[in-house]
């Protein structure tokens, strides 16, 4: 059983380390292209540029001043928001289709899409709401700071909620990827598996941002107080310089970087939020009781082979689309 227990191990491992990236893409794909593309062009924007990453996420570049000064404001915030608007009308449309799909492979992809497209766009917009980036910027400036915080704090709730509902609700079909007799045995080797596709899927995510710099993408994800610190700092070190006629010493930039710090501060809750999402999908995993209609169809070697070479394909779409459409 030890034997058969490492070897589920090692082939679930890369299944859902595979199925991570796909419907990652997936999802990117989605988010960028019909969330934010279609309303773009629909309220007669126009997009610029984009950069679509392999693991991580992406950024898409679109002009509608004119737009907003023919239109107003309404038409930019709908631009703003509907990449997250889009992930949950494809997933509640993925939610319909599934139960007419019986193959793995598509059922496994869906499922991970169906999972992705939801967690993603509670955390995404949770995220953005409170730090002033992407999609939830709107409301970080139009709402004032308490109600929203309470709106940030119930959207955490909401995330968690979901990651845990749609768990439950998957994990009948998503156990019958293995064949073992005990349900502890399921656990072990599902959270490990899971464990390791996404430090794996993390590290590479991690690693291609370091290593690209792309500098775009860092202003789209730098936090409002991070900005507004920096402006801080450049007005008090302009006022140094004309009331002292001199560069400010080492010691009192620091000084004054310590001061903003503190005012500035933003408790980061991405870790917290993160980890409570995947306690969620792990109770999820373990309170599901419920008996899949579906009959045992443990993955086999040459599903990951599949699976491995339609990421591949993704990889080679993605740096043409990035090179040359881009």
């Amino acid at each position: 059983m030890i034997k058969h227990i490492r070897v589920y191990l090692i082939l679930l491992s890369l299944f859902l380390f595979f199925l991570l990236f796909i419907a990652g893409r997936l999802g990117l794909i989605a988010h960028e292209f019909i969330g934010h593309g279609i309303p773009c062009y629909f309220f007669g924007g126009e997009i610029e540029e984009f950069r679509l990453f392999l693991f991580g996420g992406g950024w898409i570049n679109y002009s509608i001043q004119e737009v907003i000064h023919s239109k107003g404001l309404f038409p930019a915030i709908i631009v703003q928001i509907s990449g997250v608007l889009s992930e949950i009308a494809i997933g509640s449309a993925l939610i319909f289709l599934i139960r007419f799909l019986k193959v793995l492979l598509v059922r496994a992809i869906i499922i991970s899409l169906i999972l992705i497209l939801f967690v993603h766009a509670s955390y995404y917009f949770t995220i953005s709401m409170y730090y002033g980036t992407g999609d939830g910027s709107p409301l970080y400036f139009f709402l004032n700071e308490p109600i929203r915080l309470l709106f940030v704090a119930l959207m955490s709730m909401l995330t968690v909620s979901i990651a845990y509902v749609l768990s439950l609700k998957y994990s009948p079909f998503i156990r019958t990827w293995v064949i073992l007799e005990k349900k502890k045995d399921y656990i072990i080797v599902f959270c490990l598996s899971a464990l390791t596709a996404g430090l794996f899927h993390g590290t590479l995510t991690i690693g291609e941002q370091y290593f690209s710099r792309d500098k775009h993408y860092a202003s789209l994800k730098t936090p409002e107080n991070v900005v507004q610190k920096e402006i801080a700092l450049a007005n008090q070190l302009d006022e140094y310089r004309k009331t002292f006629n001199k560069d400010p010493s080492p010691e009192y930039i620091n000084k004054i970087e310590e001061e903003l710090d503190k005012i500035y501060y933003q408790f980061p809750i991405e870790i917290p939020l993160g980890l409570a999402i995947a306690a969620g999908l792990v109770m999820g995993f373990i309170c599901s009781t419920k008996k899949s209609n579906l009959p045992n169809d443990s993955i086999q070697f040459q599903d990951n082979i599949v699976l491995g070479v339609l990421s591949a394909c993704f990889i080679a779409a993605i740096i043409c689309v990035n090179l040359f459409l881009s």
